[in-house]
């Protein structure tokens, strides 16, 4: 995996450096890192792990950059049922399918890092048997284990976990921060490209499909109940374009549906709700449901959820203004 920029990590930087100190200091040895989806955490979360793992132009960082280094375990959750399970933590009995847990991870020294490192991906998808698990090796880890753990949502994280790690938060930059980053994007993707940094070649070499995208979330507060099957219709068709845009195949409905979610969750005139109902589909979708039958079902129930009027808005989160003398 390519070395994280300083486009990556906007907005950041106080929380990047306080990760060298961390790694400089060698007294802390699990991180959680939270911020909005798209944000710069991963790429932080990088530079900790290449951080733990030794110098810059050492043979450890260098395999971990080729993505063959034996002393990293990143675990997500599973395709099947979208969570850390505690098989991906402890394994009692092993089964052919089983992945490589954490403890069976930390029963051996590093091969050839300093450390060796998990890196749990989206860790509020643990099931609660997998943090509790998870707790003791966080309590007593072997003098060689490290841990970072990532998530949009850490106020879905037990506080348990919460007690045993530096927690650091990673906001997504303003506009104005991002400078020459947003240089050849088309302005309409602007927002797009600061929520989900991953689209940015994609939005300079293949903009229109994009483009239809932001412009599909900016219509839907104004479309109505009766639409629902139509925009559900449209809605897979740009699945299939952002899709090739990005090179995705069996991904490319979760990917444009979180796309689509992120867009949403900053609209002002979109409910809520939207973006809660799109969450839960995009889970649905991850765990091999039918798109067609999904997405269908989400339009239907987000179109039937109007938005309110702004000044509805505003009258219920403003105090009124004293009537003039």
């Amino acid at each position: 995996m390519p070395v994280p920029t300083e486009a990556d990590i906007l907005g950041s930087e106080e929380t990047l450096a306080t990760i060298v100190r961390t790694v400089q200091r060698g007294a802390v040895h699990a991180v959680l890192l939270y911020g909005q989806a798209g944000g710069p955490k991963d790429a932080i979360a990088e530079h900790l792990v290449r951080g733990w793992l030794g110098r810059a132009d050492s043979r450890a960082v260098q395999a971990y950059g080729r993505g063959n280094n034996p002393d990293v375990l990143e675990i997500r959750p599973s395709d099947t049922n979208d969570e850390i399970s505690v098989r991906h933590i402890r394994i009692a009995q092993r089964k052919p399918d089983d992945p490589l847990s954490v403890s069976e991870f930390l029963r051996t020294p590093p091969l050839m890092s300093e450390h060796k490192v998990i890196w749990l991906h989206d860790a509020h998808r643990m099931h609660p048997r997998a943090a509790n698990a998870l707790l003791k090796t966080l309590e007593e880890p072997p003098p060689f284990g490290r841990f970072v753990l990532t998530t949009p949502s850490i106020g879905s994280i037990l506080p348990t976990i919460l007690s045993r790690c530096l927690s650091l938060a990673c906001p997504v930059p303003a506009q104005a921060q991002l400078g020459d980053v947003l240089l050849g994007i088309d302005p309409v993707l602007h927002g797009l490209a600061m929520l989900a940094p991953e689209t940015r070649a994609q939005l300079r070499a293949q903009p229109e499909a994009f483009r239809d995208l932001v412009q599909f979330a900016d219509r839907l507060p104004t479309a109505g109940p009766r639409t629902a099957l139509v925009l559900a219709e449209q809605f897979r068709a740009l699945i299939e374009r952002v899709g090739k845009a990005m090179g995705l195949e069996k991904k490319g409905a979760a990917f444009t549906l979180e796309l689509l979610a992120l867009l949403t969750a900053r609209n002002p005139d979109a409910p809520g709700e939207w973006a809660q109902h799109m969450t839960e589909t995009h889970r649905r979708i991850r765990q091999s449901g039918n798109v067609d039958i999904l997405t269908d079902a989400l339009f239907i129930r987000i179109m039937g959820i109007r938005p309110r009027p702004r000044a509805e808005v505003r009258s219920q989160s403003e105090p009124e203004e004293a009537p003039h003398a």
